[in-house]
């Protein structure tokens, strides 16, 4: 998705973070190849993770977010604290770091992201796939992390799996009550809300032992719909 030569220093990169500010402003999709260039610029050892290279708390991810923010909003002020650009800054440091890092051998982990964005793109092509997607940033940041905790790199099967929105489980009745239990718990140690709610009641305290009490009897029935549905299969088998 990007075109970036062996070598290249850290004035284009800044050069090319201004333009895709500034693409972004015009409505353009710049915001994937923002992130793509951050880690690229790291793979070829540009980009660092070091605390104060551009001035007291500035980093190189601090210092690209902050020109790529200003050129697609200029005349928005900005604020390495609001939510939104900690959140820039810190994916850029994400990318940073998997960027420069080379556990996985020659040309990698860049290879194999540029294998993940082809294969992306070729899943979008697919009427089926429409609504199934997830994001390209989101894509490729859900890759960095997991490849960071491993040793060997994803296969194709497991980067398809990535591009795909993740879908939740049903949450079962139990799991409703183990959550509750947990929400009561929280209340009575004072930890709930940021440690902002607390209560020690007597009722939370009944609670806490009504639930217990129904979680165990759900468990109960499910161990003995799993038995009896066990015990037919066996009779099915013996007839």
């Amino acid at each position: 998705m990007t075109n970036i030569p062996n070598t290249i220093d850290l004035a284009e990169i800044q050069r090319r973070t201004q333009q895709l500010g500034e693409e972004d402003a015009k409505g353009k999709d710049t915001q994937i190849k923002f992130h793509l260039q951050v880690f690229e610029g790291a793979y070829h050892n540009v980009l660092t993770n070091e605390k104060n290279k551009h001035g007291q708390g500035v980093d190189d991810a601090t210092m690209l977010s902050q020109i790529y923010f200003k050129a697609r909003a200029a005349n928005s002020a900005w604020d390495a604290k609001s939510a939104n650009n900690r959140k820039l800054i810190s994916t850029a440091r994400l990318e940073i770091r998997a960027g420069g890092c080379q556990d996985w051998g020659s040309g990698e982990p860049l290879n194999t992201v540029h294998r993940l964005m082809s294969i992306w793109q070729n899943l979008r092509k697919a009427p089926v796939n429409q609504g199934k997607l997830e994001d390209t940033v989101n894509v490729l940041h859900r890759y960095l992390r997991a490849q960071l905790k491993r040793k060997d790199l994803f296969d194709t099967a497991e980067l398809r799996q990535i591009c795909f929105k993740r879908t939740k489980d049903p949450k079962t009745l139990e799991r409703f009550w183990e959550d509750t239990a947990e929400t009561f718990r929280k209340l009575k140690l004072g930890t709930l809300a940021s440690s902002t709610l607390h209560d020690d009641h007597a009722l939370v305290i009944d609670m806490q032992e009504q639930i217990k009490s129904r979680i165990d009897a759900l468990r109960i029935e499910a161990e003995q719909a799993a038995q009896e549905a066990a015990d037919e299969a066996l009779e099915d088998k013996v007839e």
